[in-house]
């Protein structure tokens, strides 16, 4: 990051105060980095490896202006928005729901969603208690409804 804020402030797309804001914001955050315990329910590996697939799904280029700019650090202001989601909102998550997030976003870096159908089915069936139906046949209709879902979203990817 550093690195390319030194390109950026050589090729004069950022204004010299900028630069220094940029550079002021990006120590703060190694400083704290050092002292402050992970927060939230993803790892630092996971966040990293999301904001990599997440910056080669989305596009920002075709942006007119400001796209080609953005899709320089566009991978960073993912990645921070996901840390800042998990720091503020992660440890509001049930306990019991926590697995089944990691294993969808694990799912999403991978493209392998056969793994995730089995863990998110569990966890939507101890939320969800439909009368009249025994918890095997909650289980299978879940089930069912998601590897639709990932079927259907398969299909639209091709």
């Amino acid at each position: 990051m550093k690195y390319l804020l030194l390109i950026l402030k050589t090729l004069k797309v950022v204004k010299p105060g900028v630069y220094l804001v940029l550079r002021l914001l990006l120590t703060i955050k190694n400083i704290l980095k050092l002292y402050i315990v992970e927060k939230g329910i993803l790892s630092e590996e996971l966040v990293k490896a999301v904001s990599k697939k997440m910056d080669t799904d989305i596009n920002l280029s075709k942006i007119k202006l400001i796209g080609p700019v953005v899709e320089l650090f566009d991978d960073k202001l993912i990645n921070l928005a996901l840390t800042y989601l998990d720091d503020k909102w992660g440890e509001k998550v049930p306990e019991k729901a926590r697995p089944a997030i990691v294993a969808l976003l694990d799912a999403y870096v991978s493209g392998d969603w056969s793994a995730v159908t089995d863990e998110v089915t569990e966890t939507v069936n101890s939320f969800i208690d439909i009368p009249l139906l025994d918890e095997d046949f909650e289980g299978n209709l879940i089930k069912g409804l998601l590897e639709a879902v990932i079927k259907f979203v398969k299909s639209k990817k091709q």
